[in-house]
């Protein structure tokens, strides 16, 4: 069983980066979640179904929408039994960690394939994110985006402390995972400009975020992907 909703990360690609200092390391991208399913109306009754199921945290409609070989781990043999099990809904159907990640991503948009109307990912980002590492480059170093608007920027790993500013949808230098002093978990990050701070982790979306791809499998939409990484 594995969970990766918590406080439990990839924490070998986060390695403290200190190389960066100018203002101008990379380019200023803002990238805003946006909803393309709107073209296919079968995939916006699909899409409408997955927010109810996960609502209600509906473990056999989770089930019936999933395809037969579902990916959820490069490690593990695709279906759906193994999908169930991976993320620990055997032994807990209503998993907040699982369900609540999941509404998460079906809240921020999403967008085709490149070349298909068949295949469709969410949240945006992870079709986006080429366009992050277009911004970072020239720099050595893991980017980030700013999930939500209006995300703050702490001076301190502490969201009852100072804020520094606020920043929305955007690119972002990760340097460092630190717990912080409050118990909560949060990204030392830098901001176009160089400006240095702590941001929520729930707030940062990153390249092995979360994600997921839904295929019209014979004239149907199914989940056929779902995992991190």
């Amino acid at each position: 069983m594995m969970r990766f909703f918590g406080a439990i990360v990839f924490t070998v690609l986060l390695v403290s980066y200190s190389g960066a200092g100018s203002s101008k390391e990379f380019k200023q991208v803002i990238i805003e979640p946006q909803d393309k399913s709107g073209s296919d109306l079968s995939l916006k009754v699909f899409i409408d179904e997955l927010k109810s199921i996960v609502q209600e945290k509906d473990i056999e409609g989770l089930k019936s929408v999933c395809a037969k070989d579902i990916f959820y781990s490069k490690a593990e043999k695709p279906g759906i039994a193994g999908f169930i099990e991976y993320f620990g809904l055997d032994e807990d159907p209503g998993d907040p960690f699982f369900w609540n990640g999941f509404e998460q991503i079906l809240s921020r948009g999403g967008d085709f394939a490149k070349g298909s109307k068949n295949a469709y990912l969410i949240p945006y980002w992870y079709g986006a994110f080429p366009q992050v590492m277009d911004a970072v480059k020239n720099v050595c170093a893991q980017p980030c985006i700013a999930n939500m608007k209006n995300t703050p920027v702490y001076k301190n790993p502490d969201k009852k402390g100072k804020i520094l500013k606020s920043v929305s949808y955007e690119v972002l230098i990760v340097l460092q995972y630190t717990p912080g002093d409050d118990n909560n978990i949060y990204y030392k990050v830098r901001t176009y400009g160089g400006m240095e701070g702590y941001v929520l982790a729930e707030n940062i979306y990153l390249e092995y975020s979360l994600h997921a791809t839904l295929k019209k499998i014979n004239g149907k939409w199914k989940i056929a992907e779902l995992t991190k990484g």
